[in-house]
């Protein structure tokens, strides 16, 4: 007779587990989707500080689909363009000087940004040693003129 007691009773044993995995399911995709909304918040407001600082450019995000059926974005960048203006190192100087300040304008720069900066600033080393060259030739010619 005992087990025929244990059969009898193992359906209402087995709802509430049952209806406890399908709380703590919920609560993990509300966790889920709150995280995903922090994190979409974070990427959309450190990627305007970028265009802010840039003044043009086109954001492009890398998005999720979270449990609500909404798009988040987990990432996202500008492409900034790092090629000198050719003939005119003092312009690219003001290219790069522009995207350092781009990469450095949100408070925690990422990896990439950091990588940004690095490549900005040897364009700008190299237009400057283009234009000290150039500022060099000038002042000998004008000399022996």
């Amino acid at each position: 007779m005992a087990s025929i007691a244990a059969v009898i009773r193992a359906p209402r044993h087995m709802s509430a587990i049952v209806s406890t995995a399908n709380a703590s399911a919920a609560l993990a995709q509300r966790l889920t989707q709150l995280r995903l909304q922090e994190a979409d918040a974070e990427v959309r407001a450190h990627e305007h500080k970028h265009l802010a600082a840039l003044g043009k450019g086109v954001i492009v995000y890398d998005t999720v689909v979270g449990p609500d059926g909404s798009v988040y974005a987990v990432g996202g960048g500008i492409g900034v363009d790092l090629q000198p203006v050719p003939g005119d190192p003092e312009a690219t100087i003001r290219k790069a000087r522009l995207a350092i300040q781009a990469a450095y304008a949100v408070g925690e720069p990422s990896g990439a940004d950091m990588k940004v900066a690095a490549e900005a600033y040897q364009l700008e080393m190299a237009a400057q040693r283009e234009l000290e060259s150039e500022q060099a030739a000038g002042g000998v010619r004008e000399w022996y003129a």
